[in-house]
């Protein structure tokens, strides 16, 4: 069957296309009424020739008859449709060229270019960008992968897409999040505008296997634009381009970028504020590796170690494996001598080794108070309820670390009980005391006082202000809620300061009836941020954990939140004057520092294995609250929501300033710095280094916080000009899809090599012009000859055309 066949009829067929079969569907009445017309009109027809005055030839007059049946036959087949038909063909058509174009973050990066060969290559494609557009000006040396790309595709008639374009039908791919049909026929402008590189994601196999899977029209071949980075795909790219090559579809890959080492970064670590010289410390280790191919590559290994003080106590080597979030703990015990106690430095560095051309070491910095003395706790409580039994067992339980060199092993906490209802038989041996200390001398030798649910006159008549001033000189308070007494009566007395909230009425229900209503604490903002409140190593981690907590029934009755005082963890449906419900607050007093629980029901945390969180919630509270008492407690104290931010996200910075005295600042403002610690050598010093303007929290004296956008990756720090130790560091992460790494060179060979295909690099893009194949494929369908079709037109026109001649010719109207 011919094109031109096909075309009369009104169809589109395949090259060499052939009818396979024909099936016919008649219209009954239509086709009874098309052929009475057609005899009708037919019979008319001889009776008005044979009453023409001039009589024609019979042959002529056969003719002409027969010109007008043809006439009237195409008419009614145009007017009445009495038959619908369907061809079957077969036939070849031209396979398409796929270009697929990387549209990922990726592609704006700009590769540092010092070597000669690389800024060469870069310098032969910005050439051609003039052709296109000669306003545009683009650094050689420091050329985005995008700029590069579209270079190469220019608006050239001579250029890559025209010879592209001549070996057959080419259709036009973006990927990034997905594989996404370029549509010129919907735009007046260049498909290039469409290419942005601004998907946050690369799924470079899953793009792949999604275009060779078209199995209506499989294309001849793929010809990929990128960098190889694929971040997100479930497909595995060497198994898809050998796929490809079975189907015998060539991927040919352009590459982009600079190929760079197998990288590593780290995240994070933790590190308690506080810790004890000679105990067992585990410092949980964040990275990430970047990809590489770990087949070829047995022996790489992590290798992480730690120092303190620029002395190495901690050394480890794990197998290396790429990934977003690994983790790895350091286990070391601070030694007793020959270290600055007072200002100490923690330094962990990780480094990749077993791998050619690995990146460098990589070093994160976290400053530690080392104590060499135990912590001295008092706890008082009125009887000896399930919170306070289980706190007795966490604080008296406590591993003992190493006391140094020629010393016996002790305790990091040295805690003494004072139940009033106790046992005496119980209570007259060590740990309990059978007294609240009454001397000052005798108080003030504790660091740390958990005083729980007991009347206010328990305490004796100068207990409470002895309370008082041993706060406000330095030592830490934690009140316990409870059902019993619950704070009453100390709003008249020299307590009354120390507490962060007002207390509610007297909960007369708490004793008489049995609670059926469970709750789920909800974590602040502040809580998120709070170093005591961290049951995790991650945000996402810690946030997780509160919320799979037991739940508790009881709550302490509250009426406000005073002002000064920071709620970390509130009810999630009960309000007050103030906001919602605070469960536990705090507050700083003088030099010391109060923190109140508004719940008695941590135990329940200890189910299944919740005894961990449980001991590790009570020992980081306890830390917390002696941090004055060991000299950990600063002036200007700096904490970040997360230390691994992603690029594009927000974060805040608070601040908590404390006067000469202690007290909380009353500044309104107070000056800050932010620098970027490894930006590029051609960055300019107002963005290496910006003076900024902290504004005072409203109501909070003392706080400050700043809202970030974290707009650059690479290593940042914030400071407080003049203040040593006011300064904080931390690192802004890519996006999933730009990992600090360049083109994927040895990944698209082999992926190229697999689909029986060629990897060149950006400059070479002209070399894979040759091997581009031309192809056909096979395609059989269905196709219905229009009702009002070409052909029909035609005999309708030479009919009446043929039959208007023999009249003219033999002289008829």
């Amino acid at each position: 069957m011919n094109k031109f066949l096909g075309y009369i009829l009104g169809i589109d067929t395949p090259s060499g296309a052939s009818i396979v079969s024909i099936e016919t569907v008649p219209m009954y009445l239509a086709l009874f009424l098309s052929v009475l017309a057609c005899v009708t009109l037919f019979i008319i027809s001889i009776r008005l020739y044979r009453a023409e005055q001039i009589k024609l030839p019979t042959r002529i007059q056969t003719f002409a008859l027969c010109s007008r049946f043809a006439a009237i036959f195409a008419f009614s087949m145009l007017f009445f449709q009495p038959i619908s038909c369907n061809l079957k063909l077969k036939g070849t058509r031209p396979s398409p060229n796929l270009i697929i174009l990387d549209d990922s973050l990726s592609m704006q990066s700009r590769d540092s270019r010092t070597q000669a060969d690389d800024i060469a290559r870069a310098e032969s494609l910005v050439g051609k960008i003039t052709l296109a557009d000669p306003t545009l000006k683009i650094d050689a040396k420091y050329p985005s992968r995008l700029e590069l790309a579209k270079a190469i595709l220019a608006d050239n008639p001579n250029g890559f897409l025209k010879a592209l374009e001549s070996k057959g039908p080419l259709k036009k791919y973006l990927f990034g999040n997905d594989l996404k049909r370029i549509n010129e026929k919907e735009t007046t402008n260049s498909f290039l505008d469409d290419w942005q590189g601004n998907q946050p994601r690369t799924l470079l196999a899953d793009s792949i296997e999604k275009a060779i899977a078209n199995t209506t029209e499989p294309p001849a071949s793929l010809i990929i634009f990128t960098d190889g980075r694929d971040t997100n795909s479930t497909a595995n790219l060497n198994e898809i381009s050998k796929l490809a090559g079975e189907k015998n579809i060539p991927i040919f890959f352009v590459g982009f970028g600079l190929s760079q080492p197998a990288s590593i970064e780290l995240r994070d670590f933790v590190l308690p504020e506080i810790v004890q010289a000679g105990e067992l410390l585990g410092v949980p280790v964040r990275w990430k590796l970047s990809k590489f191919d770990l087949d070829n590559n047995p022996a790489a290994k992590v290798e992480l170690r730690l120092t303190l003080d620029g002395v190495e106590v901690a050394k480890d080597t794990i197998p290396a494996k790429p990934g977003e979030d690994i983790r790895h703990a350091l286990m070391f015990r601070p030694p007793f001598t020959g270290l600055n106690k007072d200002n100490s430095e923690v330094k962990v560095f990780a480094k990749l080794t077993g791998i050619a051309n690995a990146s460098a070491e990589d070093s994160l910095t976290r400053p530690v108070k080392i104590i060499d003395r135990k912590i001295k706790i008092l706890v008082i409580d009125k009887s000896p309820r399930w919170d306070l039994r289980f706190l007795l067992m966490n604080l008296t339980r406590e591993t003992a670390s190493s006391g140094g060199e020629g010393k016996p092993p002790r305790k990091a906490l040295d805690p003494k009980f004072v139940i009033l209802e106790g046992d005496p038989d119980l209570t007259s041996k060590d740990p309990f005391l059978q007294e609240i200390p009454t001397s000052r001398k005798d108080l003030f030798a504790f660091d740390v006082i958990i005083l729980g649910d007991i009347p206010l006159e328990k305490l004796g008549p100068d207990g409470p202000e002895r309370i008082r001033q041993f706060c406000e000189e330095g030592g830490g308070l934690i009140i316990l809620g409870g059902k019993r007494y619950n704070n009453q009566g100390w709003n008249d007395s020299p307590l009354s300061n120390l507490l962060p909230i007002e207390p509610g009425p007297y909960d007369t229900v708490s004793l008489n009836e049995k609670r059926t209503t469970i709750f789920n604490p909800l974590l602040t903002k502040d809580g998120l941020v709070q170093e005591a409140m961290k049951l995790a190593e991650t945000p996402e981690a810690n946030f997780r954990t509160w919320k799979d907590l037991p739940g508790m029934y009881w709550h302490a009755p509250v009426s406000k939140l005073k002002p000064g005082a920071t709620p970390l963890l509130v009810h999630p449906s009960v309000k007050t004057s103030t906001g919602p419900l605070p469960l536990l607050a705090t507050q700083p007093y003088g030099r010391g520092q109060v923190a109140w629980f508004g719940f008695d029901e941590a135990w329940r945390w200890r189910y299944n294995d919740g005894d961990a969180i449980y001991g590790r919630f009570w020992s980081q509270w306890v830390y917390w609250a002696a941090g004055p008492r060991v000299g950990a407690i600063k002036q200007i104290r700096l904490s970040m929501d997360r230390p691994d931010p992603f690029l594009n996200t927000g974060g805040q910075i608070a601040v908590r300033v404390l006067d000469k005295n202690f007290l909380p600042e009353r500044k309104e403002t107070i000056n800050a710095k932010i620098e970027w610690l490894d930006a590029p050598e051609n960055t300019d010093a107002k963005t290496k280094s910006k003076d900024i303007e902290l504004k005072k929290i409203p109501d909070k004296a003392g706080e400050y916080l700043l809202n970030l956008t974290h707009d650059k990756v690479g290593k940042f720090s914030f400071s407080i000009p003049g203040e040593q130790d006011a300064r904080i560091e931390w690192r802004v992460f890519p996006q999933q899809d730009i990992e600090k790494g360049g083109l994927a060179t040895s990944q698209l060979s082999e992926s190229a090599r697999l689909s029986k295909g060629q990897f060149v690099l950006e400059n070479d893009a002209d070399k894979i012009l040759s091997d581009i194949p031309e192809k056909f494929y096979q395609i059989t369908f269905n196709t219905e000859i229009p009702k009002l079709n070409p052909l029909l037109f035609l005999v309708l026109t030479i009919g009446l055309s043929l039959e208007w001649f023999f009249r003219r010719w033999n002289n008829l109207s």
